[in-house]
């Protein structure tokens, strides 16, 4: 079962999220999304957690089927968890394992440090637990991620728009994962990245990197030994963006975490290896539930 509503946030901007799952019973997977990841990720990750749990999901403020703020000011992981609040008010979600992907380790990261009685574990999946621009590509940029982001921002603002048409075409065609594989960007040829990059490339980019650039103000490191949750944390070995180190340290800087590695996974192991993927969070969520008085 599939439902999909939108719902006015806190400020006014009208968002899209969907529940999966019908069993009334089934316990909760809140999942917060990468930034410019969309519904089609989970495609086939989806189906095989339903028969288990009610899921949640919702785009982001600024991408996607949700509105972008009219103050771009309220762009920020905060206001993205701000968001979450009123969605899980909506919905009367209580208690709930919290899973993040990409920039969304960041989101339920700070869902967590703001509402820690209601979340009963943590899977931070394939992503940087802090400054996202400052760990990308394992670090290599430094401090020069921020200022890079924001001239690519007014670059892309100015140049996507008229060549979106053409890119879109070859999104679509046999040749975008063909290349995408080659260039190492990811494993394999899954059915669902072209739909994903078609969606990414739909996005305002001005908006989306101003919300990297954004990402880049939060910080956890300092915290997360403080963290009482399980957590699950991913990564892919040919992770190029956010690599496995950084996965390792947000690891041992955790005092209950389990840390899982795929081989031959890039930042995309939901779309490349669905089936392992989904095994691990239902097994991590079944342990969580089992472990909850």
């Amino acid at each position: 079962m599939l439902r999909e509503h939108v719902f006015e946030s806190f400020d006014g901007t009208r968002l899209t999220y969907r529940v999966y799952g019908a069993d009334a019973e089934a316990p909760w997977l809140v999942i917060c999304n990468g930034y410019g990841g969309t519904f089609s990720a989970w495609a086939e990750v989806m189906p095989l957690l339903v028969p288990h749990l009610r899921v949640l999901i919702w785009d982001y403020r600024g991408q996607h089927k949700s509105e972008t703020p009219r103050d771009r000011r309220l762009l920020r992981i905060a206001d993205n968890v701000r968001d979450l609040d009123r969605l899980l008010a909506a919905e009367g979600i209580d208690r709930f394992v919290l899973a993040g992907w990409s920039v969304g380790v960041q989101v339920a990261l700070e869902a967590y440090r703001r509402h820690p009685s209601q979340v009963l574990g943590i899977a931070l999946l394939n992503g940087a637990h802090e400054r996202v621009l400052r760990n990308v590509l394992a670090g290599r940029l430094g401090p020069l991620g921020r200022p890079i982001a924001q001239i690519a921002s007014r670059v892309m603002g100015r140049a996507l728009p008229p060549a979106r048409p053409a890119l879109k075409r070859f999104a679509r065609s046999r040749l975008a994962p063909s290349l995408a594989e080659r260039l190492g960007m990811i494993t394999g040829r899954p059915a669902t990245f072209p739909e994903a990059f078609s969606a990414l490339l739909d996005l305002d980019w001005q908006v989306y990197l101003g919300m990297a650039v954004l990402a880049d103000d939060h910080r956890t490191e300092d915290w997360l030994p403080e963290v009482k949750a399980p957590v699950l944390i991913t990564a892919g070995a040919r992770d190029a963006l956010t690599p496995p180190s950084i996965a390792r340290r947000a690891a041992a800087r955790l005092p209950d975490a389990e840390y899982v590695e795929f081989p031959r996974g890039t930042h995309y192991t939901l779309m490349e290896f669905p089936d392992q993927v989904a095994a691990h969070l239902l097994r991590f969520t079944r342990r969580v539930i089992d472990a909850t008085p």
